[in-house]
């Protein structure tokens, strides 16, 4: 027998979404406003009125506009990480360099606006910082497992990896995707190749 949920489980759900759409509101904001101007140039004022939404809303949710951009790359990260196991499970791979690139690539491509926000050329020291240090992250969590090639120090490949993947979204992004995901990780693991074979 199905029991139907109280007054107060309601409006719980209903606080909740809410909530969640408020911070996609304001989260897509951000990223529509850092492709019309540089991040470092944008501030709160730009997100309510790009967002319609008041000042003490954005503040009962966020302290300031670079933790409305770390939950939007909390959320994309986990997006990421969704796919990626989707991927691996409908390609029956293992947990390869080049499964993860390939599901990098796709998941950047799929998500076409937020990269571009997060690569482009207006994307801040901020952003490409924080983006730059989970790719490396994400790298050395999957080379970690893997014998260096040549002896080189994993610390360096990880350095290689993320900066030549950082370098090629921003210029595939840069040029609105000119080619497939595919074939931007197979020219990644190319390039890589000549280096670190």
């Amino acid at each position: 027998m199905e029991t139907k949920p109280t007054q107060t489980e309601t409006a719980h759900k209903s606080a909740d979404r809410r909530i969640q759409r408020t911070r996609n509101l304001l989260q897509e904001a951000l990223i529509s406003l850092i492709q019309e101007k540089d991040y470092d140039d944008i501030t709160v004022q730009d997100l309510l009125d790009r967002a319609n939404v008041g000042r003490s809303t954005f503040y009962s949710h966020f302290l300031d506009k670079d933790e409305l951009l770390m939950s939007g790359l909390e959320k994309l990260r986990v997006s990421f990480e969704e796919q990626h196991q989707k991927l691996g499970l409908e390609l029956g791979l293992k947990n390869s360099e080049r499964q993860v690139s390939l599901a990098f690539f796709k998941h950047a491509q799929s998500h076409y606006q937020v990269y571009k926000a997060v690569v482009g050329k207006r994307s801040g020291t901020m952003i490409t910082k924080t983006f730059y240090e989970y790719l490396k992250e994400m790298f050395r969590g999957y080379l970690a497992k893997n014998e260096s090639p040549g002896g080189v120090p994993l610390e360096l490949v990880v350095q290689f990896q993320a900066s030549s993947l950082m370098a090629l979204l921003t210029w595939w992004f840069d040029n609105d995707l000119p080619y497939s995901a595919e074939q931007m990780n197979n020219w990644y693991h190319q390039l890589a190749g000549q280096f670190l074979a």
